[in-house]
């Protein structure tokens, strides 16, 4: 990137830390965006993805946006035509899980679905399932709490841990039951907040 003045910066956080969401993989990818388009000579793409997978693995997804099918450890992607019209809610029982302990602690066996998606539906791609969800249990009994009580929810399609924990989060029918899902997990100490399903222009 070509030379530029100082920054300054100030980050609000409005998800939990160490949670599994990707936040601080965003947060990255949305500063190194901006920089780039501030810069008196922005990087092409190619560059700029490669400088974006040099910061971490999730980096890169979030700078593409959009429904990502990713591969490698996350400079793989090929864009996935998602069509789903629901509410999505997310949930953690407000415990901080790392990454990195959860890797070191993984010894299961890989089950990468690499078929086609094409077929899938969003709440059939939720229920191919995460290879770190047995681990972060392990490590976090409360995730499982977290799962049983989004299956049991009202509305709810598919339920599945987020990365590597200790986040879950569920599809459902509508925004409303995702309201209600999310205003009882409140009411029982969880950190929880329900949207609707971005779809992308």
């Amino acid at each position: 990137m070509g030379g530029m003045g100082g920054l300054s910066i100030t980050l609000e956080k409005n998800i939990p830390v160490g949670a599994g969401l990707g936040g601080g993989s965003a947060d990255a990818a949305a500063l190194l965006h901006a920089v780039n388009k501030l810069s008196k000579a922005p990087l092409g793409k190619d560059a700029l993805y490669h400088l974006a997978t040099s910061l971490g693995a999730d980096v890169p997804v979030c700078l593409a946006g959009g429904c990502q099918r990713i591969a490698g450890i996350g400079e793989t992607m090929t864009p996935i035509d998602l069509n789903f019209a629901g509410a999505i809610l997310l949930v953690n029982p407000r415990i901080s899980l790392s990454t990195k302990e959860v890797f070191t602690h993984f010894t299961d066996p890989i089950s990468g679905f690499d078929g086609s998606v094409s077929n899938l539906d969003a709440a059939d791609m939720v229920r191919l399932g995460n290879d770190l969800t047995t681990t972060a249990i392990k490590l976090v009994p409360a995730i499982n709490n977290c799962l049983n009580r989004l299956a049991r929810s009202k509305g709810a399609i598919a339920t599945a841990m987020s990365g590597s924990g200790a986040s879950c989060f569920a599809l459902f029918d509508n925004i409303d039951n995702a309201e209600i899902a999310a205003t009882e997990f409140k009411n029982a100490g969880y950190w929880a907040r329900a949207s609707m399903f971005y779809q992308p222009d």
